[in-house]
Parts: structure tokens; sequence; C-alpha cells
């Protein structure tokens, strides 16, 4: 794992999520993927900006998947979305 994706992982507090069932999987050099259960979200860093863009996909019962984007997020932003879209208390330990 590169220093990006090491650096997403310690502003998500990954140990807390990892003990609560998510898997965590490495996209691309600045990529990185949350996973639990029908939904998945997608931190990729845009050095352009200094900033985060992330990628919200739900897979629905007919199998199709919904995807909604946000750009611009900040590193202290990222525990509050991901408590959110996942429908879990806070992430913070």
């Amino acid at each position: 794992m590169n220093v990006i994706n090491e650096t997403i992982m310690h502003q998500i507090n990954w140990k807390a999520l990892y003990f609560s069932g998510f898997e965590f999987i490495q996209m691309s050099d600045e990529a990185l993927r949350v996973h639990k259960g029908k939904k998945n979200l997608d931190i990729t860093y845009n050095p352009g900006t200094d900033l985060y863009d992330l990628s919200e996909h739900t897979i629905q019962p007919d199998l199709t998947v919904k995807t909604r984007k946000i750009e611009g997020v900040f590193c202290d932003q990222l525990q509050d979305i991901i408590a959110e879209f996942f429908n879990i208390g806070e992430v913070r330990a």
C-alpha cells in the first residue's frame, strides 16, 4: 500500500471500521474502496485540489448499482460521510 492510501486509512480510522466488519481495497495509487454489505465507498485523492472525490455505490435488489458522486471533500469530513453512508454511529475511536 502506498503513502496516499495509508494516509486515507489513517484519516478514516480504519481500525474502528475493520473491527466493525469493513473491508478495504486498494483501487489505484490514489484510490481506496471501503466496502461493507451491498455498499462501496470509493475515496480518491485529487492532487490538483488537495481534496478527496468520493463515489458512493449501492447495489439495489435488482442488482443494478446506484452511484452518487461527491467532489471536493476535506479529510476531516471523511469519517462523517462514512458514518452517514453506511448508517453507522460515529467512526471516531
